[in-house]
């Protein structure tokens, strides 16, 4: 269902949002939850021995830049189709990689979140070269969120 659709039936536009947003992110913590479990259960069976460094913060990582497409819940407001979304969505996928490529922004980019996750867990990096790009993507996140309740608050359906 469009978000419009949801409108029409006499819903708030902020709860819409909302509501949007939270399935989105629920569904993403299910879907990722169930599949660290299963690789996280083999991988102790075939190697007991085995505690890999910063686990944790790994984990969170790769979770947080999942979230990060809520870009996709913004772009959807932006555009009118959903193609329209998807194709915003890749384009800024795309810019972020560009991004990577210039050496003083990595430590910034939220890219990093999903591309460095593994990196920690061989202990060629330390936990805190990915704070910046954390307290990066978390500013994105909240300008996301507010920025697809406004648009779509503004928009004509």
């Amino acid at each position: 269902m469009s978000l419009s659709q949801f409108v029409t039936k006499g819903r708030s536009r902020h709860a819409v949002i909302l509501s949007k947003l939270t399935a989105m992110i629920l569904l993403w913590t299910v879907s990722y939850t169930t599949a660290f479990i299963v690789t996280w259960g083999y991988t102790a069976y075939l190697f007991p021995n085995d505690n890999p460094p910063h686990l944790g913060l790994s984990v969170f990582c790769l979770w947080l830049f999942g979230v990060l497409m809520t870009l996709l819940l913004f772009a959807a407001t932006l555009v009118k189709s959903s193609y329209g979304a998807l194709i915003v969505t890749g384009a800024v996928s795309a810019l972020l990689a560009m991004v990577n490529i210039a050496p003083l922004a990595q430590k910034y980019n939220p890219l990093i979140l999903a591309l460095n996750n593994t990196v920690l867990l061989t202990n060629a990096i330390r936990p805190s070269e990915m704070y910046s790009a954390l307290a990066v993507a978390c500013v994105c996140l909240l300008l996301l969120i507010a920025g697809a309740a406004v648009t779509f608050k503004k928009r004509l359906l």
